[in-house]
């Protein structure tokens, strides 16, 4: 049972990538990947009518804080009430554990961010699929997350552990840095600190840096499906996150000279 749950959250993951890439590459669905500063409602106005009716289904953007309050809810569940049984190895306990620390620090700091460090824009809207896309993604993370959840037989970190686990500490800090710069903006205006010097979305290349850190924990050794599913998330923020830098980019780049980011989210690459 527990396999097929396993299976289903795959197929899942792969539906989710590509639905994603279809809205990026069929062009009547471009519309789809707008929100905030890029919505775009003269744009909508010259789809037909169909597209028009799915496209104005919107709610406030700031509701990006209810996926952090179900994804900590879900962690702190997991957390309080491990599975405890399971055939997996030490080794799989000790980076489950692992995971389940990261992927609840990393909840908890985006829901403490969502509430007191980003400004919300009372007019800023987002299309109803990604309100409901974020909803699925954090619930699938959090149920995959269980399915390798068991009570902790102590970890032992090994040096690639111990080196992925320092990453992702800079990298969570340097997002919080990010989120914070971009909270003392004022609406719509163009971010410079650090890495924005660079790419359009540097708190973007901050997720897509943990997702993979989680993705490789699961994956260092004999990764089942549960692991693979954590890849598949990786790939998934990566897919989606890099598209949605790409139309941030579009829209800095109508402040002129002003704007020095050569890439989107990915220096020398994207």
């Amino acid at each position: 049972m527990l396999q097929l749950l396993a299976l289903a959250i795959s197929v899942a993951y792969v539906g989710l990538i590509c639905g994603v890439l279809i809205v990026k590459f069929v062009t009547p669905l471009n519309n789809f990947l707008k929100y905030g500063k890029c919505y775009n409602s003269k744009a909508i106005a010259n789809e037909n009518w169909f597209l028009q009716r799915f496209l104005h289904l919107t709610v406030p953007k700031y509701f990006f804080w209810h996926f952090y309050v179900l994804f900590s809810a879900s962690m702190l569940l997991i957390v309080s009430f491990p599975r405890r049984n399971s055939h997996y190895s030490l080794a799989k306990h000790n980076n489950y554990t692992i995971i389940t620390c990261i992927l609840l620090a990393q909840a908890l700091r985006r829901l403490y961010e969502s509430i007191y460090v980003l400004k919300p824009n009372q007019l800023s809207r987002m299309n109803i699929a990604h309100y409901t896309l974020g909803l699925v993604f954090y619930s699938l993370m959090s149920i995959n997350c269980y399915l390798g959840s068991t009570v902790s037989k102590g970890l032992q970190f090994s040096v690639s552990d111990t080196i992925l686990i320092t990453v992702y500490i800079i990298t969570a800090y340097d997002q919080f840095l990010n989120h914070k710069h971009l909270a003392s903006l004022k609406k719509y205006s163009m971010p410079t600190r650090g890495l924005f010097s660079m790419v359009a979305c540097a708190h973007y290349l901050d997720e897509i840096v943990i997702y993979t850190i989680v993705a490789a924990l699961a994956l260092k050794n004999q990764p089942n499906l549960v692991d693979v599913n954590f890849g598949l998330a990786a790939l998934f923020v990566a897919v989606n996150l890099s598209i949605s830098s790409r139309e941030s980019h579009e829209y800095y780049k109508r402040f002129g000279t002003e704007y020095k980011a050569k890439w989107s989210i990915v220096p020398r690459l994207v």
